[in-house]
């Protein structure tokens, strides 16, 4: 492994790292160091057809991607979970093991889906938005939140 500043221009590189702030951090300085975001797709993920993928983004084995979707720079779709069709996800969202994102869903930018949760058809997910482990999302949801519990509500800080 070489630090940021040791690599060679040109040289690719995949952030793996949740927080989506730290991930565009990084990326902000590998990219001016001059190195290539590079995508992972696994090849027992599922892409459907029409759907296109940013750059830097990681397809972890069993996610399913159905199709006409729109993925964002340096977005997470880990093993075995689901994005339905016509659904977009901003730059930096990450969808976390055996969650399931409905078709027709807008997640803005730096939005986390726990393991397990669920994001109900047609909705739409402010940024920033932490959706809990387990949590069934069954409204539009602002933006900065933390939501948890079946339905999902805000966690009182």
């Amino acid at each position: 492994m070489l630090a940021p500043g040791d690599a060679p221009a040109g040289a690719g590189y995949l952030v793996g790292i949740a927080d989506p702030r730290v991930r565009q951090r990084l990326a902000d300085l590998l990219d001016e160091n001059g190195l290539v975001p590079l995508t992972l797709i696994h090849p027992r993920s599922i892409i459907g057809p029409d759907t296109t993928l940013g750059k830097g983004c990681l397809v972890l084995g069993g996610a399913h991607i159905s199709s006409s979707i729109r993925i964002g720079d340096h977005c997470q779709v880990q093993y075995n979970a689901t994005v339905g069709h016509d659904t977009v996800l901003a730059d930096r969202v990450t969808v976390y093991p055996g969650a399931n994102v409905s078709g027709s869903v807008f997640l803005d930018e730096d939005v986390t889906v726990g393991s397990n949760a669920v994001v109900l058809q047609g909705l739409k997910v402010g940024k920033g938005t932490f959706i809990g482990a387990g949590a069934v999302v069954t409204r539009d949801l602002g933006p900065g939140l933390v939501v948890v519990g079946v339905p999902a509500r805000p966690l009182q800080r």
